[in-house]
């Protein structure tokens, strides 16, 4: 990431006040290092730049949708559980939009307008700019195409598939890739008092994605919620149809992006299809681990890219796979 910060600032010291486009999978430091970015260009201290993160310091402006908020600020209140709580009707909360919206867009303009409160140029910062839709992003176009003087515009993305071509145009692109897992536990035992041991598994759940590592460093029960996504996944696959559905009933009623779960179960199904191979296992076994993760492909695309029910979806994948 010092690398990045590095580019960060030699872009900002350019004339070109351009976008800048921080792209690569969630977890692989984009906004961490913008963070950094912002609290050394500015002179901030600790509590400052929290308040930045959490979009409340006056002169930053965070455009997010529900989701993205619901994810960076609180990763995890329950864990998807045979022993969660069921919800009634009249209780289970509405799901997080991920989209951002264009009253969220109208408001941001007026607090662009706004006199500066602390810092020389007020920041924003849009996160999940590929999940722009085409009425927003059309709200944001002159403000990308003729850029304030006294504004730093940033946009976060995973991808630039997903991203419309009238915003990528105008923006200054930047990767952020997966790291190593040696890489990983070389910078795990720099900041953390982990062991060889910690920091490899560390390293193993967080397959490259280091802001994802150094949360499992700080918050281990976020680790234990993941490896316990997994182990409920296999247990569903040895379990039969019952146990399967009953999965799929505590994932609808969990408040997890089903996305990121099934981003997770993808993971362990591409690690232990590596395994298999790598240990000459069974043509048939590597077959039907390999038949599993395909119907999981089409299952995350198929609720990325329509509004299917998700329940319906869930329990038809456990079905074509039995």
């Amino acid at each position: 990431m010092e690398k990045q910060l590095q580019q960060l600032q030699k872009q900002l010291q350019t004339e070109s006040n351009q976008p800048i486009l921080l792209v690569g999978p969630r977890g692989t430091g984009r906004f961490s290092t913008l963070l950094a970015l912002i609290k050394k260009i500015n002179n901030l201290n600790d509590k400052e730049i929290k308040a930045v993160a959490k979009g409340q310091f006056p002169d930053v402006i965070l455009l997010e949708s529900e989701k993205d908020h619901l994810f960076s600020q609180n990763f995890s209140e329950k864990t998807v559980s045979n022993n969660d709580k069921k919800k009634s009707s009249s209780t289970v909360k509405k799901k997080p939009k991920n989209k951002i919206i264009k009253e969220q867009v109208d408001q941001m303009m007026e607090q662009i307008n706004l006199k500066n409160f602390q810092l020389k140029r007020k920041i924003l910062i849009i996160k999940s700019a590929d999940q722009l839709n085409s009425a927003t992003a059309n709200s944001l176009l002159k403000l990308l195409e003729e850029p304030n003087d006294n504004l730093l515009i940033f946009l976060l993305a995973t991808n630039t598939k997903d991203l419309l071509e009238t915003i990528y145009s105008r923006c200054r692109p930047m990767k952020f890739s997966l790291l190593s897992g040696e890489k990983i536990i070389s910078l795990l035992r720099k900041e953390f008092s982990l062991s060889d041991e910690q920091a490899k598994e560390i390293a193993r759940f967080a397959r490259g994605r280091i802001e994802l590592a150094r949360r499992f460093a700080q918050e281990p029960e976020q680790l234990q919620l993941v490896k316990d996504l997994q182990e409920k996944f296999r247990q569903a696959l040895r379990g039969g149809l019952l146990t399967s559905l009953q999965l799929t009933e505590n994932i609808t009623q969990s408040e997890h992006d089903t996305i990121w779960i099934l981003n997770e179960w993808i993971w362990y199904l591409k690690e232990f299809l590596e395994e298999n191979i790598k240990n000459n296992q069974s043509s048939l076994v590597i077959k039907k681990v390999h038949k599993i993760l395909e119907e999981l492909l089409k299952l995350r695309n198929i609720l990325k890219t329509t509004s299917a029910d998700k329940k319906i979806q869930l329990e038809n994948f456990f079905l074509q796979i039995q």
